[in-house]
């Protein structure tokens, strides 16, 4: 979230993606989920439950979820604090930045150009 510049989506998922955000910076606790969360539910490509951006999406934002979560040590139904979170993310930025090797929005992102 921290290099997301709301650039290539619908205002309606830029809305609710800064939204998102905003109730993050109170610090609550989050679920990790491996199904679409709050984000993908404003996404035009959620189509029951499922990124139908292409024909293989789907298949590979698990893939990444997964990934992710290993990096962080996060489990599916783990509770944990916002901040907690974001502390993992700075912890494990060199083993991210390599998720992101195949990522359509690479040109997009400061992530990437730190």
């Amino acid at each position: 979230m921290r290099y997301f510049q709301g650039k290539g989506y619908s205002k309606k998922f830029v809305s609710n993606f800064y939204g998102v955000i905003k109730k993050l910076e109170s610090d609550p606790v989050i679920n990790i989920v491996d199904y679409p969360d709050v984000i993908c539910k404003a996404c035009p490509h959620l189509k029951n439950d499922k990124c139908m951006k292409r024909l293989d999406s789907e298949e590979k934002v698990k893939k990444k979820d997964e990934e992710i979560m290993d990096i962080l040590g996060l489990k599916p139904n783990q509770k944990i604090k916002a901040e907690a979170t974001k502390k993992l993310v700075e912890e494990k930025l060199e083993s991210l930045r390599k998720t992101c090797k195949d990522c359509e929005w690479k040109k997009f992102c400061i992530f990437q150009k730190e």
